[in-house]
């Protein structure tokens, strides 16, 4: 990770995506605080909504820029969610278009975001230009989030106390600016000589591809459904846990997410720093990581005990979704891997979407906590039934692939 950080191409890369990355979180957790303030335990119902606009994302971004290369597809998305990110400021001095505006603006960034992820994810094998370049490039792409979940919230206390919550959207599109200047300063030469083949491969070939390598077919499943679980108990559970512990405060929120991030950092350096044979087994094993956290999370009562569960808990989230990008490099070319990972979206929004729907009867029927050690269990049981249907199958097949 050291040697690749100190190159030129690949440092820009990842500091654009740390920054715009910080802008969303702070946007994510004022648009979350929002959400469940003005529609309570209702806002997981409203997530079906960013579900189906982020599954749209992924799905039409193959037709939407077919013939662009790669980087220009990047900086374009940026500029596009930079102004998206606009429209809740623009609307604040009417009232009553307010929340209609911010739940647009959110809508069309989701489903921005969903068409940029795969295309960065194929973009990485371009910039870096070696194997071990390439291991150290994916340790640091690992981190551009999660370091931004530690800086994001951590701020929000700060920024509380010298603007209002409108400007941090303001904020938002800025980052996106600097994403794009970011990507825009690499010069991939060769890039401008594409011809779209990442745009090529739709969902029908994506999920061809994927049922061709039975270790990728397994890991998304599990990663999905994972995925759908984590994503209710993270995006929603979260926000109304704290509500309900200390009503009204949303600097209180922000620092449990920011605790998330430093363990979800802490995790992404641990795991990028070491070589990862049998990624698959890392996968399962850091799914059950996962569950079991957020099953113990579910009974914690105490603000301190909370951030300690949270903090060992998000450590488990690199260790399933590093490796994942190890095994998928290993078998795809690179023009293939946008087709793959934006199928990974498609079927992680569509879980995820089940499990939303059913959440504003989940979390007023069977309460917060128990919604979220019900989260937990799936989570775990993906890894663990997983991992058996991994042994089962190689035990009549032969050894398991390593990478």
């Amino acid at each position: 990770m050291i040697r690749a950080l100190f190159d030129r191409s690949i440092f820009a890369l990842w500091f654009g995506q740390v920054l715009s990355g910080v802008g969303d979180e702070i946007y994510r957790v004022a648009f979350t605080w929002i959400c469940v303030q003005e529609v309570g335990k209702d806002a997981g119902g409203f997530s079906v909504l960013l579900v189906l606009s982020g599954l749209l994302g992924a799905t039409f971004a193959s037709r939407w820029f077919r013939s662009l290369p790669s980087d220009r597809v990047l900086v374009r998305l940026d500029l596009y969610r930079a102004g998206i990110s606009l429209v809740p400021v623009v609307f604040y001095p009417f009232p009553q278009w307010r929340f209609p505006a911010l739940v647009v603006a959110t809508l069309l960034l989701f489903g921005l975001s969903s068409a940029f992820e795969p295309v960065l994810m194929e973009f990485v094998p371009k910039v870096a230009r070696s194997p071990e370049l390439l291991r150290g490039a994916n340790g640091l792409m690992a981190t551009t989030y999660r370091l931004a979940r530690v800086v994001g919230p951590s701020i929000i206390g700060i920024l509380t106390a010298w603007i209002s919550m409108v400007h941090f959207f303001t904020l938002n599109a800025l980052t996106f600016v600097g994403s794009a200047a970011s990507i825009r300063s690499i010069g991939w030469a060769a890039a401008s000589a594409e011809t779209g083949a990442q745009q090529a491969i739709g969902w029908i070939e994506g999920w061809k591809l994927i049922r061709g390598i039975p270790a990728i077919h397994r890991s998304i499943w599990a990663k999905c459904v994972s995925g759908g679980a984590w994503s209710l108990a993270y995006g929603v559970g979260l926000a109304l846990l704290v509500d309900e512990m200390h009503p009204g405060q949303v600097s209180i929120f922000g620092t449990l997410i920011a605790v998330y991030g430093v363990g979800n950092l802490a995790g992404a350096i641990g795991i990028g720093s070491v070589r990862r044979r049998h990624p698959e087994l890392w996968i399962y094993g850091g799914l059950i990581w996962l569950g079991i956290g957020f099953m113990v999370l579910s009974g914690a009562r105490d603000m301190n005990v909370l951030h300690g569960v949270i903090a060992i808990t998000a450590m488990g989230g690199p260790v399933n979704d590093l490796p994942f990008v190890d095994l998928a490099q290993t078998h795809y070319r690179p023009e293939e891997l946008a087709g793959i990972f934006r199928m990974k979206v498609i079927l992680d929004s569509l879980i995820t979407l089940v499990f939303f729907a059913v959440s504003p009867w989940a979390f007023q029927v069977l309460g917060v906590r128990t919604v979220l050690a019900i989260c937990g269990v799936a989570m775990m049981l993906s890894g663990i039934g997983s991992g058996f249907a991994r042994f089962w199958v190689e035990s009549r097949r032969g050894p398991p692939d390593t990478v």
